[in-house]
């Protein structure tokens, strides 16, 4: 996962769909509580609207996994859920008046915005209507609109920078773990573990995908080691030598970038090895 500054997605949203989900929200508002599930049902282009200007803002990756896929394919999620909020502590008809609100959209691959069961762990995941809370207590009505500045959310959000370091990775077998242990930080290990959980981010396909990278990015520092301990040895490297050396540096340079899929942990392998010298230079230039 990596830091979206979805502040920038207003460069992208023009003044007419400002209005075009300014008079939604006021539609919405005029509903009695049992007709607004279907109004907001109604209005799914206002955020199918802004699809594509979130997608830029990753690259064309799901904002919680980094997995890129078309984004005619991947999903506009509502980081606190527009119609209902699966369990909590008394009946919630979710946050509506967030419906049309481009602050609560986040992009998602449909394995983590929809619950379903994971053929490999055999387990249901994904977070679909569920939307915890640190303390419940805390929780906004769905009564009327209210600010939720008062709610502290479990999930981890890819908006905030101090979230997204709640996550590392064991990066041979290709997984997400919690950065903190539970003796360490509770709190902060409980928040990364259901997030993981919830937002299904070590599915299996997920797994061998940053799997695959993996080995692709140590076979790349196995060769550049290779010819590190020749230009050691001999004071120089071929031309063809250095023409691979090169290539091997910009193919890793381009896996870490932020534009390519899975970049974070693509950067958690290469620190992983340790300072080799180029590999730090590279982490920090890249």
């Amino acid at each position: 996962m990596r830091h979206i500054r979805n502040g920038d997605l207003l460069g992208h949203i023009t003044d007419t769909w400002l209005t075009e989900a300014s008079d939604a929200l006021t539609g919405l508002s005029a509903q009695a509580p049992e007709d607004r599930s279907e109004f907001i049902k109604g209005n799914g282009q206002i955020w199918s609207g802004v699809k594509a200007a979130m997608a830029q803002l990753s690259h064309q990756k799901c904002w919680y996994s980094e997995k890129r896929i078309a984004v005619t394919e991947l999903e506009v999620d509502h980081f606190r859920p527009k119609n209902r909020v699966s369990g909590s502590a008394l009946p919630h008809k979710g946050y509506w008046w967030l419906a049309f609100e481009w602050r609560n959209f986040r992009l998602a691959y449909s394995l983590i915005n929809k619950r379903r069961t994971d053929s490999r762990e055999q387990n249901v995941q994904g977070k679909g209507s569920l939307f915890p809370l640190i303390d419940e207590a805390t929780r906004v009505p769905d009564t009327a609109a209210a600010p939720t500045d008062g709610e502290r959310p479990t999930l981890i959000d890819p908006c905030l920078s101090a979230d997204v370091q709640l996550l590392d990775y064991a990066v041979e077998d290709g997984k997400l773990v919690e950065r903190f242990t539970s003796h360490q930080h509770q709190l902060k290990n409980c928040r990364a573990k259901k997030s993981i959980e919830l937002f299904h981010l070590n599915e299996g396909t997920l797994i061998r995908d940053r799997h695959d990278l993996y080995v692709a990015i140590r076979h790349s520092v196995r060769r550049v080691e290779e010819l590190e301990a020749e230009r050691e040895a001999n004071g120089i490297l071929t031309p063809k030598q250095e023409d691979d050396y090169d290539q091997l540096i910009n193919q890793i340079g381009q896996q870490i970038n932020a534009a390519a899929p899975f970049s974070s942990f693509a950067r958690a392998c290469l620190k992983q090895i340790g300072d080799l010298g180029w590999n730090t230079h590279l982490l920090t230039t890249a």
